[in-house]
């Protein structure tokens, strides 16, 4: 089932409030066996990173209540989560060089699903260990 953390890792984890568009990304994912998983806010992320560390983070900016930048700024805090790759994913003008030293890279909306398949499956290649479940 696209989005399930089931007993296996996770090594993408989709943090985006439209539910289609998180849905539609992780399914694309899980089509090229990239254990995959979303949720719909960042207190959901940050609950489900109690317990799993994700080689990558795709962050919607715009999410309601705690917003992408403040979720990037609580994970980079974590011990855990050094050398974890955050993406963010927006649709509004160009971020801060605060705003965007949080993240490793930044994908404005509209982008191809495609490309950014290719960079998850490259980011998920170079990762030295599987974290743990």
């Amino acid at each position: 089932m696209p989005g399930a953390a089931n007993n296996r890792h996770v090594q993408v984890l989709i943090v985006d409030d439209s539910a289609d568009a998180a849905a539609s990304l992780t399914m694309l994912l899980e089509l090229e066996d990239v254990a995959a998983h979303s949720v719909g806010d960042a207190e959901a992320a940050l609950q489900l990173c109690e317990s799993r560390t994700p080689l990558l983070l795709l962050i919607d900016i715009g999410l309601p209540g705690m917003n992408g930048y403040e979720l990037a700024r609580r994970l980079r805090q974590l011990p855990q989560f050094d050398g974890t790759t955050l993406i963010a994913l927006t649709g509004r003008e160009q971020p801060s060089a605060q705003e965007r030293a949080l993240f490793d890279q930044f994908w404005t909306k509209p982008f191809e699903p495609r490309r950014l398949i290719e960079e998850v499956k490259a980011v998920i290649s170079r990762a030295p260990v599987s974290p743990p479940a």
